[in-house]
């Protein structure tokens, strides 16, 4: 199982205990808005592994030219 994944199942289990008197919890929603927050999750850690991969490949490119450079 992925980090993301296991992140996703405890940010439910948080959200779903939840932690102060007001607001609106997970629980508290149906199972189509579950769903809808947890693609969002989903897609969250998407982009960010996306954007991850980016920095990792600029980061690549910037050493390449700097030893060209140099």
């Amino acid at each position: 199982m992925c980090i993301n994944c296991c992140f996703v199942k405890s940010l439910f289990h948080i959200t779903e205990v939840g932690h102060g008197a007001s607001g609106v919890h997970l629980k508290d929603l149906c199972l189509e808005d579950k769903q809808r927050v947890a693609n969002l999750v989903h897609e969250l850690a998407k982009v960010g592994e996306e954007k991850e991969a980016y920095e990792l490949q600029l980061d690549i490119a910037e050493k390449k030219y700097v030893s060209q450079v140099c």
